[in-house]
This record gives structure tokens, sequence and C-alpha cells, in this order.
């Protein structure tokens, strides 16, 4: 690990959700994710300063993250859903790769003008993510085809 990514990637916190202790990693290894001991994990990408918040997917939803002072301080705007990327990505060949988010989906939202602005929104460049999490810049292109 160089000097930078020593600033870069560090344990963020570890919160109570419901009745599980869930530790929270910002801009992960894959060692911190391999720590976690899981095949899934769930995640936000705030592009506003190039960072990834990740945790084990199967104790926590996106939404229950609120427990978490950085993280509730995100999403207590109406619209976090157009500040950060939430996705979820599985442990593959060694690597945690993106395969979906339950967030954006056309069919949880009527409007026209919020399904526009989620296309604009998933169109941007989140190829800084895939050092993290592989492929979320493809998926992200993927789900603003469907929108």
């Amino acid at each position: 690990m160089n000097k930078s990514q020593q600033f870069l990637e560090k344990y963020m916190a570890t919160v109570k959700v419901y009745n599980n202790q869930v530790e929270i990693f910002k801009n992960p290894t894959t060692r911190e994710l391999d720590s976690l001991n899981t095949r899934a994990i769930r995640y936000f990408a705030d592009p506003r300063d190039d960072t990834v918040y990740a945790w084990d997917g199967n104790l926590s939803t996106h939404y229950n993250m609120k427990e978490n002072p950085e993280i509730a301080r995100l999403l207590k705007n109406d619209s976090w859903l157009l500040i950060m990327f939430s996705g979820h990505a599985v442990k593959s060949g060694g690597k945690y790769i993106a395969k979906g988010s339950d967030s954006y989906t056309p069919l949880l939202y009527s409007d026209k003008k919020v399904l526009a602005s989620m296309k604009v929104f998933l169109e941007r460049d989140w190829s800084w993510v895939d050092k993290y999490i592989e492929g979320t810049s493809d998926l992200t292109k993927d789900i603003a085809k469907e929108l």
C-alpha cells in the first residue's frame, strides 16, 4: 500500500443496526472487504469527494445505515438518491463485482422529471468507483439505459 492509499482507505466505524453490529469501511481495500466474511456487500459511492462506504450486505440495507452519523448526514437530504450511488456487489474471482442497485428502477418512480434527473446522475463518470467495486461504471450506464 502506498502512502496516498493509507490516507484514503480506512475502517470507518461499527454501528448497531437493529441487532446487528455492522462494520463500515471507507474506500475499502479488497482485504478489508474480505474481513467482513461475506460474499455480498452493499455500498454508497459519493461523487462529491470520491468516497465509497461499504459493509456486509446481509446485515443492513442502504437506508438503515443512517445509524452511522457520517452517513446519516448524507441521508438527511431527501434527494440522496441523486447525490450518491447505492449498489450491491458480490465477490467473484477474488474481486468484488457490482451486480445491481435496488434504488434505481423506473417501477419505483412515476415522475418523469425524477427519472430524467436519475438518468443524468447515473450517466456521470463513475469509473473512480471501479478501483473499489469493479464494474460500477458499467452498471450505472446499464441502469441509466433502462430509465
